[in-house]
């Protein structure tokens, strides 16, 4: 769940903070609530101190960069497009490519992996192996623009990626989504025309404001994005409150659940449990997501209602566990998976 808190600072201290928090905390738990977030303007400084008062833990923080579409002059970027070009370096767009190409979806997950690998904000998490399906739904999602999402090419191979999507846009405006290039094609200019690109794209279609996030260890895309013009308007820190205990266990625990495990009355289901740098993942479907303990052997995901056992044999070895989604406040039942280990 997203927690919005708007208070007057001094109401805040005269006790209203506390009236809405323990409100809101109160509903949240007749929800069965795994997890709340909120984000604040790090400027904040006494909401951010409030909410960290009461288990808030802060998750990360990310710079809102705005980019006026109309002060940049695109035509004076003409000349590297064309130098690009001459080395056989082509712009195309997931909309033409999907049309042309049979493994487009495959490619772009495949280099956006890649690319994953050199963002200093990644997390300790290894992407999914890549499921069609998965994939597929959310380049599908309606906030994405088919044709201002932009794909460098060298012959058939995709090399680079940049998009503006829809996604949380402000009025008038356009969302600056992941800029990455191979590194073989770095320093060349290529990564500075996808973004121009995106701004044709914002001048063409009547687009204002492009509004980008940064976090601050990404230093290199964000140098690129305030050459173009792009300002640091704020910064927003993002914080997390867990509504479930989560207990300390060993680690090395987690090499005992990692595996394979297969469901009997559905073949096609696999769910592999990995130890990835002391975190228990469980991966399905081209979804991945961590477990956090209960137990030494009962875990809870936060993304959503979903819950994971594991059970030993008589010598103690584990070879099965139970997954179950929980559907709360609904006449559903709960839908149970018992998986054995392969």
């Amino acid at each position: 769940y997203r927690l919005i808190l708007l208070i007057d600072h001094e109401w805040l201290k005269r006790g209203v903070g506390d009236l809405l928090f323990d409100q809101l905390v109160s509903d949240l738990r007749e929800a069965k609530a795994v997890t709340v977030s909120c984000r604040q303007y790090a400027s904040e400084i006494e909401l951010v101190e409030f909410l960290k008062s009461r288990a808030f833990v802060e998750v990360s923080r990310v710079l809102d960069l705005r980019l006026s579409v109309a002060a940049v002059d695109v035509s004076s970027f003409a000349e590297l497009r064309k130098q690009l070009e001459d080395r056989g370096i082509s712009i195309s767009t997931f909309a033409d490519e999907r049309v042309r190409d049979p493994r487009c979806v495959e490619k772009l997950y495949e280099l956006t992996t890649l690319l994953n690998q050199d963002d200093p904000a990644r997390g300790p998490i290894v992407p999914p192996a890549y499921n069609a399906r998965e994939a597929l739904m959310w380049l599908e999602m309606p906030y994405v623009l088919a044709d201002g999402y932009f794909i460098a090419k060298h012959g058939d191979d995709y090399v680079g990626v940049s998009d503006v999507s829809l996604f949380e846009a402000v009025p008038g405006g356009l969302t600056q989504g992941f800029t990455g290039v191979k590194r073989e094609y770095r320093r060349q200019g290529l990564a500075t025309l996808l973004k121009i690109c995106g701004i044709t794209y914002a001048h063409t279609h009547g687009y204002q404001i492009i509004q980008a996030f940064n976090k601050p260890e990404q230093t290199a895309i964000r140098a690129l994005s305030e050459k173009l013009g792009f300002e640091v308007m704020f910064e927003d820190v993002l914080l997390e409150k867990c509504l479930r205990d989560v207990v300390v266990v060993n680690p090395q625990i987690y090499d005992d659940f990692s595996g394979h495990y297969r469901d009997d009355n559905r073949p096609d289901l696999e769910i592999v449990v990995r130890n990835e740098a002391g975190r228990l993942t469980v991966e399905c479907v081209g979804q991945k997501v961590q477990l956090f303990p209960t137990s030494e052997t009962k875990f809870f995901i936060k993304q959503f209602y979903g819950e994971v056992t594991f059970n030993r044999d008589e010598r103690g070895k584990t070879d099965s566990l139970d997954f179950v989604m929980r559907v709360p406040n609904s006449d559903s039942s709960d839908q149970l998976h018992a998986l054995k280990r392969s």
